[in-house]
């Protein structure tokens, strides 16, 4: 069971199965955004973040935050994000962070 309120989680199921998991903080930073290994080049992450998107807005955020790691940066360009300076340091997985206005 997972609770915390400052998270709004979202999961994908493919044939009864977990296949992503998105979630939104109410800091308006998209948190994650996982695709199993599997479920890739579906478009199941495109309409995860398009709906991680959408709750942002609807928390009233004009602008989402997100730390894209090296793989998934390009995925986040094609989506609209952009770069915010530079890659983080220091810890276990380094992202870049990016922004994205959002449209009501």
């Amino acid at each position: 069971m997972l609770s915390n309120t400052e998270v709004l989680l979202r999961v994908a199921e493919r044939d009864g199965t977990v296949v992503a998991v998105g979630a939104v903080n109410r800091s308006g930073e998209v948190t994650l955004n996982y695709v199993a290994p599997e479920a890739r080049f579906a478009g199941i992450s495109k309409a995860l973040l398009a709906q991680l998107e959408t709750e942002l807005v609807t928390l009233g955020f004009h602008e989402g935050r997100l730390e894209a790691t090296q793989t998934a940066r390009r995925f986040y360009e094609k989506a609209g994000w952009l770069a915010e300076g530079p890659q983080a340091t220091g810890r276990v997985v380094n992202g870049f962070p990016m922004r994205k206005r959002l449209v009501r």
